[in-house]
């Protein structure tokens, strides 16, 4: 197409427009002819060899048409008349809108076209839109079942943004700039190509996006819950929306924070992991085979599964980690449950040296020395240990629960195991006992929880309303029923969790009510 400025000498050559219809000027040389049309309801090919421009707006009625060499300064159309049928426009500049309600799967080309905003939103079937070589287009809307296809752009074409506000089936190809998810429950395949940014709006609750093999992503923004396929690569995921996320692809970063986030990896790995510093929980599970390189949180997080933590640094009090990590580091002053077992391990007291009296004496009777023994809080079903620091080592302990219904206690060695059966508080007691010393005994508490977490989101979706999510320590939580105030919660059996709305003033731990079905 000619360039820009060429385009600004028309209006000047036009000295008559009828009103109500579209003038088209065909310049031949010196000289022009008009001609009157507003529409086209028959196949063929529109436009000189020259330059022509449609003053208004014009609209496209029929199949196998093409349009070329136009200027269109209104709205173009191409309506549900062109069915199943192609339509091809070729150096056309389109200064409104442009509308596409017919076409089919492999019939809607623009070459060397530029448009303002291009919307696709065929009613009752599926088109394919194609933009080809130096075609520049800055925004494309997606409002129906459609296939949109840029892989034969040249380096002077591009296309800014687009925006998908269908539940319909979408197929994108090629390499864009900005995608916009914003309808729920959408359905986007990215066949193959790139994206700069993909993003998705609070409103695109539950959509789907599968990325093809070797599609890329450079950055991912999910507004809402999402589930995340293919065998495509993302490069950095930022979660801060509440909600689940349910990822199956190979992500080199993945930074989160916030509330009442849940994050699934179901397939794949994740390179780098990042838990920000902030006021929730983050809720992660790592299903089998999957893997995490290197895993640093600086914020809560509770991490259950069977897959693969290569490295992790805890920074963060209120960490639980199902699995055993291959190296663990944790920050000063720092605890954390990993693995079973609570971090950092006590270190062994050494029993003092026994004293020397400096004159004959009747000796006193020594007493058996027992290391204190930290409180414990577990869920139902779970089990935790404690080892005791014990002198004489020959010493002979007896373990007993005070509520052996609440939780229960068995012992090997030196080592106390724990097992929570319901929720409620008992005191466990340690007595060791040897010939010719005198007993010793501690006690400490364990309190057995049914809820293992209880996070609610920042974000509303209905006024007066908060997300939760609830999760147990059950092993089957699908055999319960959580409430919380007087609203159920719907189980999701995927994550194993707990999901719903409340009003805002039910929204807190102490209203949750966990009944076996």
């Amino acid at each position: 197409m000619k360039k820009h400025a060429s385009l600004l000498i028309i209006p000047s050559i036009i000295v008559n427009i009828v009103l109500g219809v579209f003038a088209i000027y065909n310049l031949t040389g010196n000289s022009f002819e008009i001609e009157t049309l507003s529409h086209v309801k028959e196949a063929g090919i529109y436009g000189p060899s020259g330059l022509q421009v449609i003053e208004g707006d014009f609209t496209i009625e029929s199949a196998d048409v093409k349009l070329q060499n136009t200027v269109v300064t209104g709205n173009l159309y191409l309506t549900e008349g062109i069915g199943d049928g192609a339509v091809e426009l070729n150096n056309v500049v389109v200064q409104g809108s442009t509308l596409v309600k017919g076409g089919g799967q492999n019939s809607i080309k623009l070459e060397n076209v530029t448009l303002n905003e291009l919307e696709v939103n065929r009613e009752d079937g599926k088109v394919r839109v194609s933009l080809i070589g130096n075609t520049q287009v800055e925004k494309v809307i997606l409002g129906g079942e459609s296939i949109l296809d840029v892989t034969e752009l040249s380096e002077e074409g591009f296309l800014t943004e687009v925006y998908i506000q269908t539940a319909s089936d979408v197929a994108l190809a090629g390499d864009f700039k900005n995608i916009v998810v914003a309808q729920n429950s959408a359905q986007v395949q990215f066949l193959t190509g790139k994206a700069d940014k993909l993003s998705t709006t609070p409103q695109a609750r539950d959509a789907a996006i599968d990325l093809g093999d070797k599609v890329e992503i450079g950055l991912l923004e999910p507004g809402a819950p999402l589930k995340l396929t293919g065998e495509g690569l993302v490069k950095e995921m930022k979660v801060s929306a509440p909600g689940l996320v349910k990822v199956a692809v190979s992500i080199e970063s993945l930074i989160a924070s916030g509330r009442g986030i849940f994050i699934e990896l179901v397939g794949g790995s994740i390179e780098s992991f990042l838990v920000e510093e902030s006021e929730g929980t983050v809720m992660i599970h790592l299903a089998e085979g999957t893997e995490v390189g290197s895993l640093e949180l600086n914020g809560a997080a509770g991490i259950t599964g069977k897959g693969e933590i290569k490295d992790a640094r805890i920074n963060a009090a209120g960490t639980t980690i199902e699995q055993t990590p291959g190296k663990v580091a944790l920050a000063k002053d720092i605890k954390a449950e990993v693995g079973g077992k609570e971090l950092p391990e006590k270190v062994e007291e050494k029993p003092p040296a026994p004293r020397q009296p400096s004159t004959p004496s009747t000796p006193s009777t020594p007493t058996v020395t027992l290391g204190s023994i930290s409180n414990m809080s577990m869920g139902v079903g779970r089990t935790g240990t404690r080892d005791l620091s014990v002198s004489p080592g020959d010493a002979n302990i007896s373990v007993s629960s005070s509520n052996s219904n609440v939780a229960s206690v068995s012992l090997s060695g030196n080592k106390i195991t724990v097992t929570g059966n319901a929720a409620g508080s008992a005191t466990i007691t340690v007595t060791a006992r040897k010939s010719g010393y005198n007993d010793r005994t501690r006690t400490f508490t364990v309190t057995v929880n049914q809820v293992r977490s209880f996070e609610t989101g920042d974000e509303r979706l209905s006024p007066g309303n908060t997300v939760v999510v609830v999760t147990l320590w059950h092993s089957d939580p699908q055999n319960y029923e959580v409430v919380v105030g007087s609203t159920p919660l719907r189980y999701l059996s995927d994550e194993k969790a707990f999901f719903g709305e409340v009003p805002d003033a039910d929204a807190s731990a102490g209203n949750v009510r966990v009944n076996r079905r």
